[in-house]
């Protein structure tokens, strides 16, 4: 599926997801990040989600990296994954 950014910015969709629990705002955090490293979108500038990312959660750089590395790491394994599927 593809995604698409519509007028929202990272702020008004954190105030949203203040009614939801710690665990959802995690997956919706893990989720913006995917959707930035991944995005052709050049309006959605990478570093510059990255940056309203850590202020709006509040997140040290150091836990907001390892969520990054996850993202890369789940992004590898799919790739590697259609590979194996592909093969015959």
């Amino acid at each position: 599926t593809d995604y698409k950014i519509e007028g929202k910015n990272v702020s008004d969709l954190n105030s949203t997801l203040k009614r939801f629990p710690k665990k959802t705002q995690k997956v919706f955090l893990l989720e913006l990040i995917s959707l930035a490293l991944n995005s052709n979108d050049k309006l959605m500038a990478e570093d510059e989600v990255f940056k309203e990312l850590l202020e709006v959660w509040n997140l040290e750089r150091y836990d907001f990296n390892k969520m990054k590395r996850w993202v890369d790491a789940f992004n590898d394994l799919l790739v590697e994954g259609y590979i194996l599927l592909e093969d015959k």
